[in-house]
């Protein structure tokens, strides 16, 4: 009697193979789930021979962000790191399966690029047919060229499952448009420490920003030195222009260094014994800063801010030619901290992200 063991009795199954590749897969939900990119990334590695090394390990983290969706993807080669960025989340994910295939398999790209089409049996042999006095409007015998035809659709079909790279990497984002407003302590826009508030509109693209900015200075008083009678009320307005480029971005923390350039006026009122009167003086400032930007939602963040103004142009009061006891200093420096909205609505030349 012949026996056979129990492994005897089933067909080897070929899922038995080692795995290719492990895929760790975070998104929103509004993002393709992570069965749906490795069904992609199966598909782009049919006919691929087994791995004979370790599985390659991938690592994929997408976040929203104001112009669309971010896609980290990690792998265990060496500089195995990506980062896309783009409006749709589906095109980010289907260029990740390609990345992840490729890794594992260098030759999907020779399999995408010549696409092999399914074997095509030969033409039956023409039927002998009596002749018939009227042509028939429907042919009996297959044509020949059908074959030929079969093998067009075989072949527009892998195109069809060959996987595009978004096409927003290939066109300049648009910018979107931000708001700010700040308020912190300003220490030389007038002698001594000062409240300031501030607020700025522009342009945010992913690595830079353009704004206009106006800040105030809070009124104080101040008294002369020489005669402790005297004393004049000032503040301080400026706008002006800011550029900024970021210099380090880490998943929602990004750090902006900017330049910037401002002009205004220094108005005071005299008291005390001075005669009531007022009088305002130009004040120019321009100088370096930096800008840590925290987001707590895609349109939302906090931002924390240092700037340094070299005062190119400073008024001041005086009681006489000797006693100017009201004058900016040559370098005023400001700390502030404020809420920041972006991407509320688009520049001229964007639209809403794609789904």
């Amino acid at each position: 009697m012949l026996v056979l063991a129990p492994w005897q009795l089933y067909p080897r199954d070929a899922a038995a193979d080692p795995p290719r590749y492990e895929l760790h897969w975070t998104a929103p939900t509004a993002c393709p789930d992570a069965d749906t990119v490795r069904a992609r990334v199966d598909a782009l590695l049919v006919g691929a021979p087994p791995r004979e090394s370790p599985p390659l390990r991938a690592t994929v983290d997408v976040e929203e962000i104001a112009q669309g969706w971010r896609l980290r993807l990690a792998t265990s080669q060496a500089s195995g790191a990506r980062v896309l960025e783009g409006p749709d989340c589906g095109e980010l994910a289907a260029t990740a399966a390609l990345i992840v295939a490729i890794a594992v398999d260098p030759r999907v790209l020779t399999r995408i690029d010549d696409p092999v089409a399914p074997p095509v049996p030969d033409p039956p042999a023409p039927a002998v047919v009596a002749p018939v006095p009227t042509p028939s409007p429907t042919p009996t015998v297959a044509s020949p060229s059908a074959p030929p035809e079969r093998t067009k659709v075989a072949v527009n079909r892998a195109a069809e499952a060959t996987p595009t790279p978004p096409s927003s990497s290939r066109r300049v984002r648009a910018p979107v448009a931000l708001a700010l407003a700040q308020l912190g302590l300003d220490v030389g826009s007038l002698p001594g420490p000062s409240a300031h508030v501030g607020a700025s509109m522009g342009l945010l693209w992913p690595r830079g920003r353009a704004v206009v900015e106006g800040d105030y200075v809070a009124r104080r008083r101040l008294r002369s030195a020489s005669n402790p009678d005297i004393t004049v009320l000032a503040q301080a307005w400026s706008v002006g222009l800011r550029g900024c480029v970021v210099a380090w971005q880490r998943r929602r923390l990004s750090l902006p260094v900017c330049g910037s350039a401002r002009g205004g006026l220094l108005h005071g009122r005299g008291g005390g014994a001075l005669l009531p009167r007022e009088a305002r003086q130009p004040w120019l400032g321009v100088g370096p800063g930096v800008l840590l930007v925290a987001a707590l939602r895609p349109r939302i963040a906090l931002v924390f801010g240092l700037d340094a103004l070299v005062a190119a142009l400073r008024g001041g009061f005086r009681t006489n030619r000797e006693d100017r006891f009201a004058q900016p200093w040559p370098l005023a420096l400001q700390a502030s901290a404020g809420v920041q909205l972006s991407g509320l609505t688009r520049a001229a030349g964007g639209g809403q992200p794609r789904r």
